[in-house]
């Protein structure tokens, strides 16, 4: 994601990601300096999902990651014994450091 001033967000997709391939590719640019919403949404196995949304707010003329899906606490076999959690997190990609999400309603 790239922080854009001048880009109004709405709603819908911003990646879809099938196989490890997301399209569109590259940086897809979203509104910067306001609250966002980033929803997250994956099917695995076992009818399980995970869906999780959170609130950020991106600077201008910055590049960002998402980070996150479904994840397995650590384990002696974490994938057959291990607690599987659902997760989201923003990375600045400058300085690869998590981005300070906002809580509320």
């Amino acid at each position: 994601m790239s922080g854009d001033q001048a880009r109004g967000l709405g709603s819908g997709n911003l990646f879809d990601v099938r196989s490890s391939k997301s399209r569109p590719e590259g940086y897809v640019k979203v509104p910067a300096n306001e609250e966002i919403t980033l929803v997250y949404f994956e099917m695995a196995s076992g009818n399980r999902t995970c869906k999780i949304a959170i609130k950020t707010v991106l600077e201008a003329g910055k590049n960002y990651s998402l980070d996150g899906g479904f994840a397995y606490e650590e384990g002696v076999i974490p994938i057959l014994f291990g607690t599987r959690k659902c997760r989201l997190g923003v990375i600045d990609d400058a300085t690869r450091l998590p981005v300070p999400l906002r809580s509320g309603k």
